[in-house]
Parts: structure tokens; C-alpha cells; sequence
């Protein structure tokens, strides 16, 4: 709804934020969803494992880059929330 009225109002920055913030959720429910299908076919004793170690390192990777956030703002706010 928020992308709706960014257009709406014709704030297309913000509307590229959030389609972007949009495109990264999908993304990610994507690689979860073939990392667990993998883990099923494999028949691994967890098929959640994968997915959970993946989202630790970049857990890791986030808190890594929060300490940098505010000299190269330009570059990692926006590498923040694809990170999310």
C-alpha cells in the first residue's frame, strides 16, 4: 500500500525502495524454499539447517556492517535492507 502511494504521489524513489525491499522478501523466500526442497530430496536430518546457517552469516555479515553505517551511508543502507 505504501508503494501505492509513493506513486500515487510521485515520490519514485521511494517507490524504487520499496519494490526493491519487495523483490529482496521474494528472493530470499525463494532461495529458503530451494534450500529446503534440497534438503528434503537429500533426505538430510535437518532441512532447515541450511537455510538457518545462511541466515546466521548474513545475520553476522549485517552486525559486521552496522559498525561502517554511518561513513558510507550511500553505499549500505541499501545493501541493509536487501540484507534484511
Amino acid at each position: 500500500s505504501a508503494m501505492a502511494d509513493d506513486l500515487v504521489l510521485g515520490n519514485i524513489v521511494l517507490l524504487l525502495a520499496g519494490f526493491a525491499s519487495l523483490l529482496a522478501f521474494l528472493c530470499g523466500a525463494a532461495c529458503t524454499a530451494v534450500l529446503v526442497n534440497w534438503g528434503r530430496r537429500r533426505r538430510t536430518q535437518s532441512e532447515f539447517a541450511l537455510p538457518l546457517m545462511l541466515e546466521a552469516g548474513l545475520l553476522l555479515l549485517f552486525g559486521m556492517m552496522g559498525t561502517s553505517l554511518d561513513q558510507y551511508r550511500v553505499v549500505f543502507v541499501p545493501a541493509t535492507v536487501v540484507l534484511l
